[in-house]
C-alpha cells in the first residue's frame, strides 16, 4: 500500500510539472490582451509595428541545428525587447530568439 502512495504521489507530481507553462512563453489570453500579431516579417502590437524580422539563421553546435531568429525593434527598454522575445519564442518555441536595439533607425518612436 505504502509504495502504491509513494507512486501515485509521483505521478501527480510528474504531472503538474508538466502542466506548467514557461515564464519565457505567453499565453493565448496574454497575446489577445496585448494583441499581439506576426504578418510577414513584421511583429505587431496592436495593429502597430513594433519588430521586424531582420534575419533567420541556422547554426550547428555540439551536434545540435538551431534556428536562430533575430528581431530589430527601435524599443530600448529592456522590458518591452523582453516581451516581444516572449511573444516570438511563443510562435517559434524550438528556435532561438534574439531582440536587438537599433538606435531608432527602424521605426518611429511615439
Amino acid at each position: 500500500m505504502k509504495k502504491l502512495g509513494t507512486t501515485f504521489l509521483i505521478v501527480i507530481a510528474i504531472g503538474f510539472a508538466s502542466c506548467g507553462s514557461s515564464k519565457f512563453m505567453m499565453s493565448d489570453e496574454e497575446i489577445a490582451e496585448k494583441a499581439y500579431t506576426i504578418e510577414g516579417w513584421n511583429v505587431l502590437k496592436a495593429g502597430k509595428v513594433v519588430g521586424k524580422m531582420s534575419a533567420m539563421e541556422w547554426e550547428i553546435y555540439r551536434g545540435q541545428m538551431t534556428r536562430e531568429i533575430s528581431i530589430k525593434t527601435s524599443f530600448s527598454n529592456d522590458a518591452e525587447m523582453q516581451e516581444i522575445a516572449r511573444f516570438v519564442h511563443t510562435k517559434f518555441p524550438n528556435d532561438k530568439i534574439e531582440v536587438n536595439e537599433d538606435d531608432g533607425n527602424t521605426f518611429p518612436k511615439d
